[in-house]
Parts: C-alpha cells; sequence; structure tokens
C-alpha cells in the first residue's frame, strides 16, 4: 500500500509484531485519532507526527495480566515503569488483596502490609497510622478517575480483603454472617464497576477459607459477568486438587477463571507441570480457563514465617524496620543476628520477600502453553 493518504500519527520503518504469532513483517503504521487506519507501505503518506521505529519492533500494548500496582495507580498515575515497556493495561485487585474494601489497621495483617508504603517499597500504599483507604470500591474508583493513570486499568475485588473488613478472627471459616456481608462488599465492588472477584487462599487469612464461602462470593461476582483469578490454596504437593477446586469455584460460581501465576513451587513439586497442564486442559473443554505467569523462578509478597521453609533461597526485598536489609539473604541476617530464622522474621517485620523455589524446565513448559499470559506480579 503506497497511495497517498493522512493520518495524525505515521510510525515508519519499524518491524510489526501484531500478537497473533504472526512472525514479525517491515510494516508502516497509521494512526488516526485512537484508530490504526492502514497498515502496510505507506511511504506516500503524510501526518501530523512522524515516529521513526527503524531497528525497532512496534506491538499493540501489552498487558500486565498480574501486579499489584493498586495504590501506584494512583499515587504515581503515569507508572512509568511499565508504560516505558510497552505495558498499556494493568489487572489489579489480584491474589485476594484489594484495597478496597479496606478496614481499620488492616494493613498491619500480612499480606496487607503490601499496601504499607514502608514495606512497598514506596510505590504506593497508606501507613499504618493513616487507617482506612478507600472503605468502599466506588471510593477506590473515584481515586483512580481523578488520578487519570496513563494505562488503561481492570479490577478486581479481593477475598482476603473482604474477610477482613467483616471477620474479628481470620483464622477460621466465615459463618453465615459473615458470609452475607461479605457477599455485599462484592455486590457494591461489582455494582461500582469492578471486573471481578480473587483469591489469596494459599495465605494463612485465606487457607481456613472452605471452598463453599469462595463459591458464594464468586456467585455474586458470577451474576455481574466478571472473572475469577486465584492464587491457589495449594502451587506444591496440592496442586492438582488447588486446581480442581479452582474449577469447581469457576462453574458453580458461572465465571471465568484465570489462575494466577501458575507455577510448581518447592522441589517437591518441580516436574508436576505436566500433568497441571493437563488437568487445566481437561477442565477447559467445558469451562473457560485461563492462566497467567511470571517468568522467573521466584515469588515475591510479604516475609512470612510460613513460606519461608518452602524457598531454597529467601531474599528481603524491603522491610519497614530494618531497610539496610534490602538485597540480603534472610538466613545471613539470622546468622549475624545470631537468632533463628522466626526470630529475624519478626524482626523484619513488616517487610517483603522473594521466595527462589521453582524450576526452569516447568516455567518454560507453562510459559508455551496456548492458555498462558504473562504478568509482572509486580509489588
Amino acid at each position: 500500500m503506497n497511495t497517498q493518504g493522512k493520518c495524525d500519527i505515521l510510525i515508519k520503518g519499524g518491524v510489526v509484531i501484531d500478537g497473533t504469532g504472526a512472525p514479525g513483517k517491515a510494516a508502516d503504521v497509521a494512526i488516526s485519532g485512537k484508530t490504526i487506519s492502514a497498515l502496510g507501505d505507506l511511504s506516500g503518506w503524510t501526518a501530523r507526527e512522524e515516529i521513526d521505529a527503524s531497528g525497532k519492533a512496534v506491538a499493540p500494548g501489552f498487558i500486565d495480566a498480574h501486579t499489584h500496582d493498586d495504590l501506584a495507580l494512583i499515587e504515581q498515575p503515569e507508572l512509568r515503569y511499565k508504560v516505558c515497556q510497552g505495558v498499556t493495561t494493568v489487572v489489579v485487585g489480584n491474589c485476594g488483596l484489594s484495597p478496597a474494601p479496606m478496614g481499620p489497621r488492616q494493613e498491619d495483617i500480612a499480606p496487607f502490609t503490601i499496601f504499607r508504603s514502608g514495606a512497598n517499597g514506596g510505590a504506593g500504599g497508606a501507613s499504618a497510622d493513616e487507617g482506612p483507604r478507600y472503605p468502599t470500591f466506588a471510593a477506590y474508583l473515584d481515586g483512580l478517575k481523578q488520578a487519570q493513570p496513563w494505562v488503561h486499568v481492570v479490577t478486581l475485588v479481593g477475598h482476603l480483603t473482604c474477610r477482613a473488613a467483616v471477620m474479628d478472627d481470620l483464622f477460621r471459616p466465615a459463618n453465615g454472617d459473615e458470609i452475607s456481608a461479605m457477599q455485599a462488599h462484592v455486590e457494591e465492588a461489582m455494582s461500582a464497576g469492578a471486573d471481578g472477584f480473587s483469591t489469596g487462599l494459599a495465605y494463612p487469612p485465606g487457607l481456613p477459607a472452605p471452598t463453599d464461602e469462595v463459591i458464594a462470593l464468586a456467585q455474586v461476582a458470577g451474576r455481574h459477568g466478571g472473572i475469577y483469578c486465584t492464587h491457589m490454596r495449594d502451587e506444591g504437593l496440592g496442586l492438582l486438587d488447588s486446581i480442581d477446586e479452582t474449577l469447581e469455584i469457576g462453574r458453580k460460581g458461572k465465571l471465568p477463571i484465570v489462575i494466577s501465576h501458575h507455577k510448581c513451587s518447592g522441589k517437591v513439586a518441580w516436574g508436576m507441570s505436566k500433568q497441571s497442564l493437563a488437568r487445566i486442559d481437561e477442565g477447559a473443554k467445558s469451562h473457560d480457563v485461563h492462566f497467567d505467569l511470571y517468568p522467573y523462578t521466584a515469588s515475591s509478597t510479604g516475609l512470612m514465617i510460613d513460606w519461608v521453609s518452602e524457598a531454597e533461597r529467601v531474599m528481603i526485598a524491603g522491610s519497614e524496620p530494618v531497610p539496610e536489609a534490602a538485597g540480603r539473604d534472610l538466613a545471613e541476617l539470622a546468622a549475624e543476628w545470631g537468632c533463628s530464622l522466626a526470630e529475624a522474621v519478626e524482626r523484619l517485620h513488616p517487610a517483603r520477600a522473594i521466595y527462589f523455589k521453582m524450576d526452569d524446565a516447568d516455567l518454560e513448559r507453562i510459559m508455551a502453553h496456548p492458555k498462558c499470559m504473562i504478568g509482572s506480579d509486580g509489588l
């Protein structure tokens, strides 16, 4: 195509990678308003702005399918660390953790500590003294609207956040009244504009929740056309049982499933990806199931002693009381302080950690699956 034409922006000389899986091809791209108006040899075209993409790839904006950018979107709305990597859409509220409906002092409890500014490396989040930040999901969405982030945002309401908003003890199953109260929170969130519901069943505040409790909330999101994203209950030896539970929740909740950061966690589970992918493929014959993956063999979340024993190595990513511990090995710190790992964790709390516990072969096998999406899981 070399006929003359006009457009607002003309991207010239790049290699277009269109996201379909087709090989990249040399092509110019014309943009008129918010629409791609032409693609090909546009040497005869004129534009208000021309961009020389020689030696560069031209692609649709990337979707970061799994993030914890919930508050960074408001405190750093330009989100340069994503935009500069080509990310134009982020999914937030993952792992059962959303910044609304946030109860009093909730951010003192792991894993809600990711919403504290000190433990989150300054990337966003209320400090312990600020109390509730967004008591309703509508309030959070209003905050996003006012901030006008540079990226598109998909929002999820978190199961753990709802639990903490209505329960005085998170380490037990919810009773009937508490489930009803959580359903009301999910209803409020979905009515306000949330895109789905998430769980973090592997975290201590989520582990006691029986499957029926999760289904009761998922059904509310399902009635609104929402999706279900889950950090499953067990990503180690119980991985296959967790996939079965996830499929049950999706079916009974009548909503599509996204398994968060699919992995085989811990050396005892290495190699299970063959079985887990087969189980997902079987479930996908009758239900909409996908999963995301981060392309590294370490996970990052709050520092919790229950998770330390499962990892080959634990690196401190940030600590509010001991900021100089960032980048240090937990075992080395414990030895230096002359204390146990558990005592070191207590001394560092609230903190974030990087847990090294996955195998490259599983990662590559999962990444190659056609139902796989990429998410950074960045805090």
